[in-house]
């Protein structure tokens, strides 16, 4: 399950699982969002892009198709987990939220400020039914339940994709949260439901179009401001888990210079653990942004 999480660097201070992050300069080109104290390591916008639940065996509600979950965790990939585990795809997919709830909570201790979960996508209408229905439930559910805590921790909720086309229930409650988490500016938690990348852009095309903006007048500015993550910084890193190496149509034109993280763990099992090891990779790669290693120095 692919997710996305943008961390704003504040800084934990001698928290115990970033220890071993070696300091850095921090990118003179791109100033630190949320900036407020020394980090163990430089992040520019650590959005930790698509934790796909749907990718886990068995992923549930924060991703974008039963196998990816989005930090999004792709809550639907909760319902694929290793076999060994025996739950049933509903087991999974519940797994899955509390995996997501896990990494939530993490990802604000962290000082993350941007988190996307991929939810559910547009190819995931496809799947059975019933597994629909209980997704969409899941989410509902998890909205009423954790509401007074995303106020209490400043987490503002928003969506990337078609809000209109969800089950009533999941709109009205997804729009509640919305609007009581409005102001709330400590993080961001993006939920991308019924989603696609591609369409995305299709989207900001059409739009653009319907604003009657000249082709010369089409820049990378203009075009962003009709994405969903308009007035956002692109993902750092994309985490992708349950083994799949494919991003499967998730923030297509965002992604490209993020750094892709697989791991072999599916959405139900990975733990703020396995997110702290993701990131103790993220820290050692060197990202020149098309740059030479002098020029960056």
């Amino acid at each position: 399950m692919p997710f996305s999480v943008e961390f704003s660097p504040r800084g934990v201070p001698g928290h115990p699982a970033l220890g071993h992050f070696k300091p850095e300069r921090p990118d003179s080109r791109i100033p630190l969002r949320g900036w407020r104290a020394p980090l163990p390591f430089s992040l520019r916008s650590f959005y930790v892009v698509t934790l796909r639940l749907s990718d886990v065996h068995v992923r549930t509600f924060p991703a974008s198709d039963s196998r990816r979950l989005a930090p999004g965790p792709h809550c639907h990939h909760h319902g694929r987990q290793r076999p060994e585990r025996g739950l049933s795809r509903s087991e999974g997919h519940k797994a899955g939220v509390r995996a997501a709830k896990a990494i939530v909570t993490e990802c604000r201790t962290l000082g993350i400020r941007h988190l996307t979960l991929y939810t559910f996508s547009q190819e995931n209408w496809g799947r059975p039914k019933d597994e629909v229905s209980l997704l969409f439930q899941l989410l509902v559910s998890f909205l009423g339940e954790e509401l007074p805590s995303m106020e209490r921790n400043g987490i503002s909720l928003r969506v990337f994709g078609e809000l209109d086309a969800l089950p009533l229930p999941a709109r009205t409650a997804l729009r509640h949260a919305m609007n009581r988490t409005a102001k709330c500016s400590d993080m961001i938690v993006n939920l991308a439901l019924n989603y696609s990348g591609r369409e995305e852009i299709l989207r900001a095309a059409r739009l653009l179009m319907q604003q009657g903006v000249k082709p010369e007048a089409v820049t990378e500015e203009a075009f962003r401001s009709c994405l969903y993550s308009a007035g956002q910084p692109d993902p750092d890193l994309i985490i992708r888990t349950s083994g799949e190496q494919r991003i499967s149509n998730y923030l297509t034109f965002q992604s490209a210079y993020s750094e892709l993280y697989f791991t072999s763990t599916y959405w139900p099992d990975f733990t703020p653990e396995a997110l702290h090891r993701a990131l103790v990779e993220y820290a050692g790669r060197n990202r020149r942004f098309g740059l030479t290693q002098e020029q960056i120095q």
